[in-house]
């Protein structure tokens, strides 16, 4: 807890570098703070496609009482920060919202120190970054106004002041895990109605989170492009706090008996007509308990099929009863018999559509490693600025326990950068696919393109 400042955008020139970190090192000698700089330039002045997950690039200024605040870039020019790259390092995938999102913790600095820091990301976004983005927790940067921003830190400050009162004055019980420990000064601080200082939403919301993350682990990522509305983000924690709380004491229960044990008849003692109505009876019972049964594929025989299920098996199935108002629990035809064609045939088309969609960043974010053959299909991709499918047949599928192998026709081209010439391609392709911890991944692609 405490005052932040999110940020993120990417370098507008790989050659500005060494120009951005001369200017935030002039800064931070004038005002005598500590800095570090990392690499100063990019070989041959060029960003890669392919992060380089051994260099990071740009100058850390280091405030007093302060966090770093990054002006550090990954090989592909978006800004990262140390600890970002470092886990990274580390793992082999790493969420690339985090990735690309800085953070810098100025709550003991002042309010001071925050204003030049904000008017410095100001300066330098404008003049050497693009797709620049500030969330600003003292509401500095969105508003200028200096009376809200230093109201803003003497709040917080008499909250962390607050809750370390607390602390010092409550000893720990024996036996008390430190999250206990931590869960019951929380507790006792917001129930000191006359000292504590009023709680906007958004410092409410603060409060509810620490104490779903002490309770329950939850971890709430800080994601600039999801924030939400205060009122909605506690609406929604409010829920959460009431998921898990009827989570800790939820029994397991059968669905037959959720619905109240009703009479059923066998499914081979009823004809068309009957299964019809039989069905229909008791999805209506489903419903009126907070149960739905979802089907994704179309099957021969549908309804017979369906309702042989839920007598069956749904009825036998157990999960934790927890009765929440206008809250229904979904199950899934597919989740009990998994459909392998119908997932490889959508797995198919989903990267293939992906793959050949330069618009948005979505290949980037999840695909452009799944490929055992990704250098391949990555090194052909960058060539183009645009694809077009132009038609698209799913043909053959076949598979072996673990392994698939599809086959599709396409008919596509590509524009080239730098140019409005366009190359077609048209012919046979094929996907193979791997079957692991419940789903197909992608192995190795071939397109009908010229080697």
């Amino acid at each position: 807890m405490g005052l932040t400042i999110h940020y993120s955008g990417k370098l507008k020139n790989a050659s500005d570098l060494k120009s951005l970190i001369d200017e935030v090192k002039d800064v931070a000698v004038a005002e005598n703070w500590k800095f570090s700089i990392l690499e100063e330039a990019y070989k041959n002045d060029s960003f890669s496609e392919i992060i380089d997950k051994e260099n990071l690039y740009g100058i850390l200024i280091s405030p007093p009482n302060c966090e770093p605040l990054s002006f550090t870039f990954l090989s592909n020019g978006r800004m990262s920060g140390l600890i970002n790259f470092n886990m990274m390092e580390r793992q082999q995938t790493i969420n690339e919202e985090l990735l690309y999102s800085v953070f810098t913790k100025t709550q003991y600095a002042g309010y001071e120190i925050h204003k030049k820091l904000i008017l410095l990301l100001e300066y330098i976004s404008k003049k050497y970054l693009a797709d620049f983005e500030c969330i600003d927790e003292a509401k500095y940067w969105e508003t200028r106004d200096e009376d809200f921003l230093k109201n803003s830190f003497e709040t917080h400050t008499n909250i962390i002041n607050s809750f370390a009162s607390a602390a010092e004055m409550i000893p720990v019980n024996k036996n008390e895990s430190i999250e206990d420990y931590l869960i019951r000064i929380s507790q006792n601080v917001k129930n000191e109605d006359d000292d504590f200082p009023k709680l906007t939403i958004e410092q409410e919301n603060e409060f509810k989170k620490m104490k779903l993350s002490l309770e329950h682990d939850a971890i709430f990522p800080d994601i600039p492009k999801m924030k939400l509305p205060p009122e909605i983000e506690g609406m929604f924690l409010d829920n959460i706090f009431d998921f898990e709380e009827k989570m800790k004491n939820a029994k397991r229960i059968s669905v037959y008996d959720k619905i109240g044990k009703p009479n059923f008849i066998p499914s081979d003692l009823l004809n068309d007509d009957e299964i019809s109505i039989e069905l229909e009876r008791i999805e209506k019972l489903l419903h009126a308990n907070n149960l739905t049964l979802d089907v994704t594929c179309d099957y021969d025989d549908e309804k017979r099929l369906i309702y042989t299920f839920i007598t069956e098996e749904l009825f036998e199935h157990e999960f934790d009863d927890i009765d929440i108002p206008d809250i229904f629990t979904h199950f899934h035809y597919e989740e009990f018999h998994p459909n392998d064609e119908y997932d490889i045939e959508n797995t198919c088309h989903d990267f293939l559509t992906i793959f050949l969609n330069i618009k948005n960043d979505l290949y980037e974010k999840y695909y452009d490693m799944e490929a055992l053959n990704h250098e391949e299909l990555n090194n052909f991709r960058s060539l183009f600025r645009k694809f077009k499918i132009k038609s698209y047949n799913f043909d053959t599928l076949i598979i072996e326990d673990d392994t698939a192998k599809a086959t599709f026709d396409i008919d596509f081209w590509g524009k080239i950068k730098g140019t409005d010439s366009k190359i077609y391609y048209s012919g046979k392709g094929e996907m193979t696919f791997k079957h692991e911890f419940g789903f197909w991944y992608v192995q190795i692609v071939k397109l009908p393109i010229m080697d």
